[in-house]
């Protein structure tokens, strides 16, 4: 999921609660949470919130840059 400075934690929590009411954990393999790049970049503190939000429901959660606006691929 992308997320911007401008994600709001009750519509990430209430998007989380959605996407595990249709998928059982054992069926993904990970769940990323990517931060946007140059626009709206999210705040260490919000991505660790966000991260908190999915844990409890899938362990398997990582945050990942988008490393190809990082080295300027398109």
């Amino acid at each position: 999921i992308v997320v911007s400075s401008k994600t709001r934690l009750e519509d990430f929590k209430d998007l989380v609660d959605k996407i595990f009411q249709i998928i059982s954990k054992h069926n993904i393999d990970g769940f990323i949470i990517q931060p946007t790049y140059g626009i709206a970049e999210p705040s260490l503190d919000l991505l660790l919130n966000l991260y908190d939000i999915v844990y409890p429901y899938y362990i398997d959660v990582k945050v990942v840059p988008q490393l190809h606006k990082f080295i300027g691929a398109p």
